[in-house]
């Protein structure tokens, strides 16, 4: 080999690596913005949300929802007194949280349902505020935090809407 072939061989290699880390710091950097941006991972810590999440459950959340368009029955992701929590939307603006003989009760505005909440220490009787939510898990009988001990969610408070499930596979799309 002549020593100008061995220059541009030294030549190449040193372009490729500088491409190579060029387009590595370009994945990385789209990584972190995703992360930062738009989802999110978010591991299950109960079975409060069952079945649809189970502890364990590693979940994806879309953080580019708009939450302003959240209706009764939606599940979001929500950031409140410390807690990171996945829960179902049960009440929304105008429902009523009423008290009789000591024990409270969740009152669709619309239908006039009633959900049993039990005698949250949070938890204050009257019409649900424009701006706030009524948060539970899916297993009432569970003790993981809800609006029942937490009180009324804002919407401030709500960060996304959770997906699907990423991991365990075998659990993946199964909502």
């Amino acid at each position: 080999m002549t020593k100008k072939s061995k220059k541009n061989k030294k030549r190449q290699r040193r372009r490729s690596l500088k491409i190579f880390f060029i387009c590595l710091l370009t994945a990385l950097l789209a990584a972190v913005l995703v992360r930062l941006f738009w989802i999110e991972t978010v591991h299950v810590a109960s079975d409060a949300m069952s079945p649809r999440y189970i502890s364990g459950d590693i979940v994806a959340v879309n953080k580019l929802v708009d939450v302003t368009e959240i209706k009764r029955g939606d599940v979001v992701y929500a950031s409140v007194g410390g807690f990171r929590l996945i829960r179902q939307v049960a009440g929304i603006e105008g429902d009523l949280i009423d008290v009789r003989d000591g024990v409270r009760y969740l009152v669709n505005a619309e239908t006039g349902e009633e959900i049993r909440l039990g005698d949250g220490l949070n938890l204050n009787y009257g019409t649900i505020p424009h701006g706030a939510y009524f948060l539970l898990s899916l297993q009432l009988d569970e003790d993981a935090p809800d609006s029942r001990g937490l009180g009324l969610i804002k919407r401030s408070d709500i960060i996304a809407v959770p997906g699907s499930v990423l991991w365990p596979p075998a659990r993946m799309f199964k909502h």
